[in-house]
């Protein structure tokens, strides 16, 4: 399974572990997948350890909810790279995609609607 997890986060800047820190502010879309089922519902919780770059985020701002479906991760973020910008180097250090996280609009359902198919989830 792959899944988009939407974030909202508030307009201050954030460090995201060695990454550095960033100025966030708005929704987010991160790609990622969950091959056992516990990655996923893991993001909605907080006062987690910090083990993935989204994890910085998540506790940060508020998760709204994620889109699941099948495919392939990396061609996933790259789609969403050719529709949103990106934050180089999110969540990708074992991807050849440039980017997992970027920041979107009201068009993303439709923009996953043209990779395939997706189904909302909310925890």
């Amino acid at each position: 399974m792959i899944y988009v997890l939407l974030v909202r986060l508030p307009g201050r800047r954030i460090r995201v572990g060695r990454l550095g820190e960033f100025w966030f502010e708005g929704e987010y879309a991160y790609v990622g997948s969950d091959r056992c089922g516990t990655r996923l519902p893991r993001h909605f919780r907080k006062g987690k350890v910090k083990r993935w770059h989204i994890d910085w985020l998540t506790e940060a701002g508020e998760v709204l909810g994620a889109f699941v479906g099948e495919g392939v991760e990396y061609e996933l973020a790259d789609h969403l790279a050719r529709h949103f910008p990106s934050v180089p180097g999110f969540g990708s250090s074992d991807s050849p995609a440039k980017s997992h996280l970027f920041k979107v609009d009201g068009s993303l359902p439709g923009v996953l609607a043209g990779f395939g198919k997706f189904h909302k989830y909310s925890f």
